[in-house]
């Protein structure tokens, strides 16, 4: 009986809420096609609401570019603000994630041509997202997370890599 209450930590989901900062690499897309890859930065709160499950609020942003064969430069930055239900799974020092929500963007995206003024625009609008990966707990607060997105903005979805370290309140 000792050993298992010893081992009982082990599979017991985290219940205090987390806070990470995050940098990535990702890929933005629009109606027409790819808008470049570019730097992901920014942040997520997961708390706890249930044994395996937490809502997860992740708040980034991109700026993305790319050069076209007429050498015009083109680009967006995107900042997506993702509130999500993920399931958990694992223990205390490492499990994995996954889920899903809605939110909202902000596109200010840019063109620039030779010998031409910058041409700017913004929008808005609802954007679908999704994540998965892993935390792993170095000690009893410090964490670090690996995740892979998707966000449906357009047609196409975002998609990209975010690495982070977080503090377990």
């Amino acid at each position: 009986m000792a050993v298992l209450s010893l081992a009982l930590p082990l599979w017991c989901q985290p219940r205090a809420p987390e806070a990470f900062g995050q940098i990535g690499y990702g890929m933005a897309e629009a109606d027409d096609g790819s808008l470049g890859k570019g730097v992901v930065f920014g942040g997520a709160l997961t708390v706890p609401f249930a044994a395996r499950w937490a809502v997860d609020i992740d708040v980034h942003h991109q700026r993305a570019a790319r050069n076209s064969k007429t050498g015009n430069t083109f680009g967006v930055r995107r900042t997506l603000a993702i509130p999500a239900i993920l399931y958990r799974r694992g223990s205390n020092r490492l499990y994995w994630f996954g889920g899903g929500g809605a939110g909202g963007r902000l596109d200010r995206m840019f063109d620039r041509m030779p010998n031409q003024p910058e041409f700017k625009t913004s929008q808005n609008g609802v954007a679908y997202g999704g994540r998965t990966g892993v935390v792993a707990a170095a000690t009893d607060r410090l964490l670090a997370r690996v995740d892979f997105y998707w966000v449906h903005t357009h047609v196409a979805p975002d998609v990209g890599v975010k690495i982070g370290i977080g503090y377990r309140f």
